[in-house]
């Protein structure tokens, strides 16, 4: 037995004998509505994978370009009460959460700060001022990461503040 497929003239019924379609029908694979939706998703995934993007070229980066600009920004951050500022200037795995919260409270109202490069056997940062309490003197060792230079909350040598 032979079955034969024939097309009939109708664009919205191009069935054959067997039932089965023949032709390419409307030419439509999905609706209007569904296409305009589709295209209403693709743009808002685009929208947001570019906003990702962008946050993330451009968020602040820890740390400074140079040991030199480091202990800048330790003096301002610090002057300032800076407490992000400051916990952005330690590398990410050596200062918790809340070090330089206490860092800044600690030095809150010092001024004439004198921040140094010290080099030994590697660089460290000493902050050092007169206090009404006193004299304050902090010293950590810095370093290179990624082209940033970063504090490290490693304890630094105990003599950096003698003298």
């Amino acid at each position: 037995m032979t079955v034969t497929a024939t097309v009939m003239d109708s664009v919205d019924s191009e069935r054959g004998a067997t039932g089965v379609v023949v032709g390419r029908g409307s030419g439509r694979i999905m609706s209007r509505k569904a296409r305009t939706g589709m295209a209403a998703i693709s743009a808002a995934f685009l929208a947001w994978m570019t906003v990702v993007t962008v946050q993330i070229a451009t968020a602040p980066r820890g740390g400074e370009e140079s040991p030199e600009r480091l202990r800048a920004a330790v003096v301002d951050a610090l002057t300032s009460d800076d407490a992000g500022r400051v916990q952005a200037l330690f590398h990410e795995r050596t200062a918790g959460s809340h070090y330089a919260e206490a860092l800044v409270d600690r030095w809150a109202g010092v001024s004439g700060v004198d921040a140094r490069i010290v080099e030994r056997d590697h660089r460290y940062l000493r902050l050092s001022a007169r206090t009404p309490s006193g004299a304050e003197c902090f010293a950590w060792p810095i370093g290179e990461s990624e082209g940033r230079w970063f504090l490290d909350a490693t304890p630094a040598p105990a003599d950096l503040c003698r003298g």
